[in-house]
């Protein structure tokens, strides 16, 4: 059977979990190796807010677009629930990337 998306590739290109380390176990070397790891793999977090800003985005459009008249408004409000479900992605993103490239306080930030 031929497979024409691989699952762990579509994860990989919505979610950005396998990019990150643990950085609260192991010895201080592997803690701040982690940590030192996880503020190089945090430039790829603006692309995951753009692509799921563009999911967002799109979500609501339909929405915007079945309660204009096209559906209904059951369909309407299934699109706007869905994504409405995104926007604590776009905050716990956000404020991931942010701690990452700015630093903790007392670290030196880039």
């Amino acid at each position: 059977m031929v497979r024409l998306i691989d699952p762990t590739l579509l994860y990989r290109f919505f979610f950005y979990g396998w990019l990150l380390r643990d950085a609260s176990r192991g010895s201080m070397w592997e803690r701040s190796a982690a940590w030192n790891h996880n503020r190089a793999q945090c430039r790829w977090l603006p692309t995951y807010l753009r692509r799921w800003g563009v999911i967002t985005v799109g979500l609501f459009s339909l929405g915007a677009l079945c309660d204009a008249g096209l559906t209904g408004h059951f369909v309407a409000n299934c699109f706007n629930f869905v994504g409405v479900l995104t926007v604590p992605y776009h905050v716990v993103t956000a404020v991931c990337w942010w701690f990452l490239h700015s630093g903790w306080p007392g670290t030196t930030g880039r």
